[in-house]
């Protein structure tokens, strides 16, 4: 038997005839010295395969980090066959797949506030306090105010342009119950004092920190259709030449007085 090898084994032969035994003997050392050369090598190609993957493991998430943060061109650092390979394909056409849906999402995007910021009508976004969020161009001229800054520098809520705050919550509780207000109309104060019916189109857009939510929808400048309701109501109800009270005007206020 030979001495303990490194893993505490030893080699053992049995033979029938001692004589057979000596010729091992002589082979004992070659057989050990081939065996120790084997297992160095071994362990040298382990070493330097460990190595390798390590490094090519760096360079994968190395060029993975600088793809994604510096919006680095994609290209195959490796090629073949290997793991190594096929995560950096794979990656690829996720990077690519991800840009393009991007690129489609920033399309959407500058053709949507494109509209908005060119649109007739007034677009806004406040939360359930009256915080300004967003005013389009339109929202802010209809108002008599210059620009975004202009309108904050002359009101911290969105509440100070109501002509009855009554109307302001009445607004919130229907967004409340409903989620959702279309044409609710009321008036407005603007910059010069004068006062703009508006009718009011708008839904609770996304939640924020406790019970408050972003309020997203668009005015429309209805001031002169009431106006001129109202005109029609005056000369429905007087005599065109002498401006007097008609029948109609008569019946409806001696109606009220009976109920009275």
């Amino acid at each position: 038997c030979s001495d303990p090898l490194s893993n505490g084994w030893q080699v053992c032969v049995m033979v029938p005839r001692s004589a057979l035994a000596q010729h091992f003997i002589q082979l004992r050392k070659p057989v050990l010295f081939g065996a120790g050369i084997l297992i160095f090598l071994s362990a040298a190609a382990t070493v330097m395969l460990l190595l390798r993957t390590l490094r090519r493991t760096h360079e994968l998430g190395e060029y993975f980090r600088t793809t994604m943060e510096e919006e680095r061109d994609v290209e195959e650092i490796f090629s073949g066959t290997d793991e190594f390979s096929f995560l950096n394909r794979q990656f690829n056409q996720a990077v690519e797949g991800m840009r393009k849906l991007h690129q489609e999402k920033l399309a959407r995007e500058q053709a949507s506030r494109f509209l908005v910021e060119r649109a007739p009508i007034g677009f806004f976004r406040t939360d359930r306090s009256g915080e300004i969020i967003y005013l389009n161009p339109q929202f802010i001229h209809m108002l008599g105010y210059r620009d975004l800054e202009d309108i904050l520098a002359h009101i911290s809520s969105i509440e100070e342009i109501y002509l009855n705050p009554e109307s302001r919550r009445e607004f919130i509780s229907q967004l409340d119950q409903y989620t959702e207000v279309q044409n609710f109309k009321t008036q407005l104060n603007t910059k010069s004092g004068a006062h703009l019916w508006v009718s009011i189109t708008a839904h609770i857009g996304a939640p924020r920190d406790g019970d408050s939510f972003v309020i997203e929808g668009f005015i429309l400048d209805i001031t002169s259709d009431m106006e001129e309701r109202s005109e029609l109501v005056k000369q429905a109800g007087t005599d065109p030449l002498t401006g007097a009270a008609n029948r109609r005007t008569f019946d409806a206020m001696f109606e009220r007085a009976v109920q009275h």
